[in-house]
């Protein structure tokens, strides 16, 4: 397992081992928030993962998601905090695999701390915890071909900086305008 110097990238196994295809593996990347579902809830929308290559040398390929390695991750897709199985933040809504990369639909529930970090737009960032199946080393890099994804996380940095979610209000192109700008006036 590659090691990775810390706030650089949040590339982790989960447990040490010789053999790569037991590891479970975290790539992270960022998200924006797409809308207040209502006020228990925030929808954020945008890649969990991209096809490009992350900040440690990784690549999932578009192949590896479409192998059956999200059949799992659908029968309970819970989104977590930071990757921590305790954290649980909310709800996948929808996956999609396009030539980007994982695409993602999720509804993130109110009264938790990443809900309001969210929603001021300090956290954007996804993270995927996944079991590798198969991949080759490629001039440095190593390309993910199969993969059982496990679970996805809203974290703080992402190895994969190209995925962000996005949010909007449920409302008008005028409500939405004014969102922007309170926004932006929060980042000054």
């Amino acid at each position: 397992v590659q090691s990775v110097p810390p706030l650089e990238a949040d590339l982790t196994t989960m447990k040490e081992t010789s053999n790569m295809s037991d590891s479970i593996l975290k790539l992270a990347s960022v998200f924006k928030v797409k809308e207040e579902a209502n006020e228990d809830s925030l929808i954020i929308e945008g890649f969990a993962n991209t096809t490009t290559v992350d900040r440690v040398g990784d690549i999932i390929s578009q192949e590896a998601w479409l192998k059956g390695g999200l059949e799992n991750y659908k029968r309970n897709p819970i989104v977590l905090a930071y990757h921590d199985r305790e954290k649980p933040v909310g709800t996948v809504l929808s996956l999609e695999v396009t030539n980007e990369g994982l695409k993602v639909s999720a509804e993130i529930m109110a009264g938790t701390e990443v809900y309001d970090l969210v929603k001021k737009g300090v956290l954007k960032t996804f993270s995927v915890g996944f079991r590798v199946k198969d991949a080759d080393f490629l001039d440095e890099i190593f390309v993910i071909k199969d993969l059982e994804l496990l679970e996805i996380s809203i974290v703080t940095i992402p190895c994969n900086p190209d995925s962000t979610f996005s949010v909007r209000k449920a409302l008008d192109e005028d409500a939405y305008k004014e969102f922007q700008l309170e926004f932006t006036k929060q980042k000054e």
